[in-house]
């Protein structure tokens, strides 16, 4: 609505990302949302490696990682850990249950 002219303002809790960048103004952070790496630590284990660097050993083909669909998070999983396979959740809950499971090998969100 802010890009289409429509309202001159928003708040909300919006990541910063270079293509919104481009069509939006951004004011200065106000609050800093960390993102979030949750590990399926049966998952992991089946993963052979000698790093013990979770960007490094995860980010391989075979590897399967869930977030949500339609957030900056699918931008920031495919840009962290291009090697691996994404897969996009609508409710959060399913994708814990997935995570939980052992489905997918980890979650990446805020």
């Amino acid at each position: 609505m802010v890009e289409s002219g429509q309202v001159d303002i928003a708040l909300s809790k919006l990541s910063k990302t270079l293509d919104r960048n481009e069509r939006v103004s951004f004011t200065n952070t106000y609050i800093k949302l960390f993102k979030v790496l949750m590990i399926n630590r049966l998952q992991e284990a089946k993963i052979a490696t000698d790093s013990t660097d979770p960007f490094v050993k995860l980010n391989r083909s075979g590897v399967s990682f869930g977030t949500p669909q339609n957030s900056s998070f699918q931008e920031f999983t495919r840009r962290e850990f291009p090697n691996v396979d994404v897969k996009l959740y609508g409710p959060r809950a399913e994708l814990f249950n997935d995570l939980y499971d052992g489905k997918i090998t980890a979650a990446y969100m805020d």
